[in-house]
């Protein structure tokens, strides 16, 4: 609700549905992979995604956006940089290792360190970029660390934690 509820979507509703709807359809995904087990590692099963995935977002790119073709054209090498930054640090190594993860801890173990990717890309916003996000995303961001702390850790832990500092 804190991200819908942010003044920058006022009237985007559908794109709001639609990135929604696609977190839920993703999490219905790492369930049915974390299936495969050891059939398949990370690596493999990253490519076998590109591979099915590529033709069909080329397809939707040229017909939503027209043709590439004078863009590639015209990009630099910043441009052709960060693509393969995107392409193979995060997508490759990233996903990779995700899937690595993935398959040797159950889902509700490994889920919620994922969790915790918008907060760092926010705080990799404000280190690297000097961006200044506002009190809304701020306020989303400890929502975010609140609920990824209640469930990774336990009672008996933060029992012990806050029994020490009274000491």
């Amino acid at each position: 609700m804190t991200i819908v509820g942010a003044p920058s979507l006022k009237g985007q509703m559908v794109g709001a549905c639609l990135v929604m709807s696609g977190c839920l359809f993703w999490a219905f995904g790492q369930v049915l992979v974390r299936r495969l087990g050891d059939a398949l590692n990370g690596f493999q099963l990253t490519a076998w995604i590109g591979m099915i995935a590529a033709p069909q977002m080329l397809l939707a790119s040229v017909f939503i956006e027209g043709n590439p073709l004078p863009v590639l054209a015209t990009a630099s090498a910043s441009d052709w940089l960060a693509v393969a930054y995107l392409g193979v640090v995060m997508t490759v190594f990233g996903y990779s290792a995700w899937y690595f993860i993935l398959a040797r801890y159950p889902v509700p173990m490994a889920m919620p360190v994922l969790l915790l990717l918008p907060v760092s890309t926010i705080l990799g916003a404000i280190s690297f970029l000097g961006e200044r996000p506002g009190a809304h995303v701020m306020f989303g961001g400890l929502i975010v660390i609140g609920g990824v702390a209640a469930v990774i850790v336990e009672p008996g832990q933060l029992r012990g934690l806050l029994s020490r500092k009274a000491n």
